[in-house]
């Protein structure tokens, strides 16, 4: 895990940023054991919320799958490179996000893209609708191998 986050983090430090080229990127992150309960920390303009996800089903009604190592352990890895522009990584945890400064008081999600660093660049597989973000309310970074990586952007409203 550590070995992804640090070269996920040299990639990400590095990209050109599109919100704010001058800005220097700011990182948080977060693990959890078996009995954790949310957190909050802040990471540039926003309070980031934090919580394990729970269980998945297969399909609606169905058993909740087994836990796995991913479940057990959620962890995540956050980067503002932008005043409304995020990276995320990790696995196992569900993310809502609330203003810190002054302005309007909610925040709505404008993109969250799937995605990888290739030599630096950032290259975008699926960009994630409604019906996985909560109707643009909520991020999950979903448990499985290896760390998921998206790239969150948002916006303010009343």
């Amino acid at each position: 895990m550590y070995a992804e986050f640090e070269a996920l983090t040299g990639d990400i430090v590095s990209c050109p940023r599109s919100n704010a080229p001058s800005r220097k990127p700011e990182t948080t992150s977060c693990a959890f054991g078996k009995d954790a309960h949310g957190r909050q920390t802040a990471l540039g303009d926003y309070t980031l919320n934090v919580t394990p996800a729970g269980g998945r089903r297969a399909v609606a009604g169905a058993p909740l799958e087994p836990q796995t190592a991913a479940t057990q352990s959620p962890h995540g890895l956050f980067i503002a490179t932008g005043p409304d522009e995020f990276y995320m990584a990790g696995s196992a945890l569900n993310i809502t996000l609330t203003p810190n400064t002054p302005g309007p008081p909610m925040v709505g999600l404008a993109t969250v893209e799937e995605g990888r660093f290739v030599d630096g660049r950032w290259v975008r597989g699926r960009t994630l609708p409604g019906g996985d973000t909560g109707q643009g309310n909520n991020i999950t970074l979903r448990s499985g191998p290896g760390a998921g990586i998206l790239r969150v952007t948002v916006y303010r409203c009343r």
